[in-house]
């Protein structure tokens, strides 16, 4: 139950409004005694606040398809009500006289009355493939055909919808596509394919799709403020940045580029986004923007000063930019902030084994031996670290050093075979 949408959780569908969701919430409340069905409970109650929180449901409706309403429309000679449709023989007399008389106006109006009757019929059974084909068949003989092409569009939309629904998202795309072309200015409806194009892996469809909806909602934004809209349009540009350009080691600069340029259209929507912010400096850290990365941290962490999160990335930044001190200052504050933070003691680990294994390699043998001794402090009986001191020493010339560090390592971790071939290399120095 816990892994099913909020609304259906609630019994609703998205589009409920904020009556309809605390209603359903203390219908089921009433249903469900919390002090009897607790974990159920929990669930209900975990549903209902994604629902009622504008930023939370934002999140919610961004990944839940649209139930788009409409009607079909019928003129009052068109409608069958509980009659059978005309059946298979009188449709093709209808159509053999209108293709023997196309010119006259009343046999091609008796024919397509005969078809919407037809497929009055198709819909009240919720035949939509075979209504939609006879709504076709109307609008062939007459495309300016109102009430046929209302129908074939809503027709495309209500199947689609159960493809979608029961997983067949590239038949989903189809029939929504086909709605779209007879309906443009359905926002609800590119939203929709932008979500099926994505599950139906079409990714370069999913990335216009999206990108059309976010637009579309900017131009609703300018029209009238409204929170939950303005959170729509930051969680969509969160979820398409995360779907189609995953943040990896390897994505190109160019990707990185589109990347930031989607933070930025996310602070123009809401100035305040933190995740926006950060991720936007981070992004300029992975493209050795040091500069304007640093700039973009310190404003942050002056506005989050115990935010361990941009503190460490802050630090990375300045030790990237050459400014080793100030890199380490900010993780010894970090660490006064939240003392038994992992991702901090892992930071600067990594910062000191860096930095020793750089200067070792320059030939700076003693500054390296700083950083590499300092990794004792969170790595006292690490057979690595010992065997890094010992290799730099080795290096350096100083035998005796290098073979008291060997030792160590070959106490640590007595099968150590490089240390031991070290340790016969040093005898064959002397």
């Amino acid at each position: 139950m816990a892994d099913r949408s909020a609304y259906a959780i609630l019994g609703l569908q998205k589009g409920a409004s904020d009556q309809d969701i605390k209603a359903s919430f203390v219908n089921l409340v009433k249903k469900y005694d919390p002090e009897v069905h607790t974990d159920r409970f929990m669930v209900i109650q975990e549903a209902y606040n994604r629902l009622k929180d504008p930023k939370k449901r934002a999140k919610e409706d961004i990944l839940t398809f649209n139930i788009i309403k409409g009607d079909f429309l019928f003129a009052a000679d068109e409608k069958v009500d509980d009659r059978p449709g005309p059946d298979d023989a009188a449709v093709e007399q209808a159509r053999d006289r209108y293709r023997t008389a196309a010119g006259d106006a009343r046999t091609r109006e008796a024919y397509l009355r005969l078809l919407m009757q037809r497929s009055s019929a198709q819909a009240r059974r919720k035949m939509w493939s075979e209504a939609i084909r006879t709504w076709e068949e109307v609008s062939t003989v007459d495309p300016s055909h109102a009430r046929a092409r209302n129908n074939l569009m809503y027709g495309c939309i209500l199947l689609g919808t159960s493809y979608a629904l029961h997983e067949l998202f590239e038949d989903a795309v189809e029939l929504w596509e086909r709605a779209l072309q007879l309906n443009p200015d359905n926002v609800d409806l590119v939203h929709n394919l932008a979500l099926a194009c994505e599950k139906a892996k079409l990714p370069e469809k999913a990335a216009r799709y999206w990108a059309e909806s976010i637009n579309r909602w900017k131009t609703r934004l300018k029209e009238h403020d409204d929170e939950y809209l303005r959170e729509c349009i930051v969680e969509a540009h969160r979820h398409h940045g995360q779907t189609l350009h995953p943040e990896t080691a390897d994505e190109s600069a160019d990707t990185r580029t589109v990347r930031r340029q989607r933070y930025r259209e996310v602070l123009e929507v809401k100035p305040d986004d933190f995740e926006a912010k950060f991720q936007l400096a981070q992004s300029l850290v992975e493209d050795r923007k040091y500069g304007e990365a640093i700039a973009d941290l310190d404003a942050l962490s002056k506005q989050h000063p115990r935010n361990i999160e941009v503190l460490n990335v802050l630090a990375w930044a300045h030790l990237h930019n050459g400014a080793v001190d100030e890199a380490f200052g900010i993780w010894q504050k970090s660490m006064t902030i939240d003392p038994k933070n992992p991702v901090t003691r892992e930071n600067v680990v990594r910062a000191h084994l860096t930095l020793g294994k750089q200067y070792r390699q320059k030939g700076m043998f003693t500054p390296a031996l700083v950083h590499l001794k300092k990794l004792l402090r969170y790595m006292p009986q690490s057979a690595e670290v010992f065997m890094e001191i010992g290799a730099t020493y080795d290096m350096k010339g100083d035998v005796r050093s290098a073979g008291q560090a060997y030792q160590q390592v070959l106490a640590l971790d007595p099968k150590n075979k490089l240390a031991r071939k070290a340790l016969n290399d040093l005898r064959m120095k002397r």
